[in-house]
């Protein structure tokens, strides 16, 4: 093979291996702000905690949930760092061609989690699968 094929070749390889540790990177990021913008999750009221589905499963459906409390959060920002992850999530999967297991996860609901020794405000929790902890 001529040097410079092997170059090419070799460059192109360090590239898309830079180029997918930027999009982890950037991923990375974004998911930190995500958790950033939802913050503590405080709550004082069991209608304030939502989830949201975070990401995206080479299948389709939400990698994760989240719990987050409309009391403290601000909700167009949230939907915004959401979809970009998303977007960037599916732009690795096509160009990595990944593959999951296909199993969907089922949104587990949240509840306010107040704290009997302390005061009324509580932190919005993921719920459990089939258990309403709310009550």
């Amino acid at each position: 093979m001529r040097p410079l094929a092997k170059f090419l070749i070799f460059s192109g390889i360090l590239f898309a291996t830079a180029s997918q540790a930027n999009d982890k990177s950037e991923a990375t990021q974004l998911l930190e702000q995500i958790r950033n913008t939802i913050g503590k999750a405080a709550c004082n009221d069991q209608q304030q905690c939502k989830t949201i589905g975070i990401g995206l499963k080479a299948c389709g459906g939400p990698e994760l949930y989240l719990a987050w409390s409309t009391l403290a959060t601000d909700v167009n920002l949230l939907n915004a760092l959401s979809l970009n992850y998303r977007t960037l999530r599916e732009e690795q999967i096509k160009a990595a061609g990944e593959i999951s297991n296909c199993m969907a996860i089922k949104d587990p609901g949240a509840y306010c989690q107040i704290s009997a020794e302390k005061s009324a405000t509580g932190v919005c929790q993921l719920g459990l699968d089939g258990v309403n902890i709310a009550n």
